[in-house]
């Protein structure tokens, strides 16, 4: 005689089901990290038209080679992550324009380079170009005479 049981299959449960205390700091960290890599990939994609722009390269150069730069904020010198400001392409004006400042920073201190140019031909010219260093009210102007009005 054979003994029958109704006993009912075991349940098979999922890993959230088993492991349910990590769901959330899981995904909490998941999400944070998606979150940083779309706020990283938003700055790079609106800072590269400044980093990449010929005044940039200039004006960041300039700040790295003078002396009195060099003497408040230390070697060597480096160009803060973000840019705020503009770029006007030549249109109906036939001039282009940029207007835009980035944070420098040295072993010894931090600044804020300041940067206006426009290009009404074939040539920036600058009238504003100078770092401002935290914590002193004067700014180191980087312009020489050649560079124009």
């Amino acid at each position: 005689m054979a003994i029958t049981t109704n006993a009912a299959p075991p349940i098979h449960r999922t890993w959230a089901q088993q492991n349910w205390m990590w769901v959330i700091p899981v995904s909490g960290v998941v999400l944070s990290a998606i979150s940083a890599v779309v706020v990283y990939a938003m700055m790079a994609f609106m800072t590269s038209p400044f980093r990449n722009h010929e005044t940039y390269i200039t004006a960041v150069a300039r700040a790295r080679a003078n002396p009195k730069v060099i003497g408040e904020l230390g070697e060597p010198i480096e160009a803060g992550w973000f840019c705020t400001g503009m770029i006007l392409n030549k249109g109906l004006s036939r001039t282009a324009s940029v207007e835009f400042s980035t944070p420098l920073k040295g072993p010894h201190g931090r600044g804020t380079l300041y940067v206006n140019a426009t290009q009404p031909a074939d040539r920036w010219q600058y009238s504003v170009l100078e770092v401002a260093i935290e914590g002193n009210h004067e700014r180191i102007k980087l312009l020489s005479d050649r560079d124009g009005v």
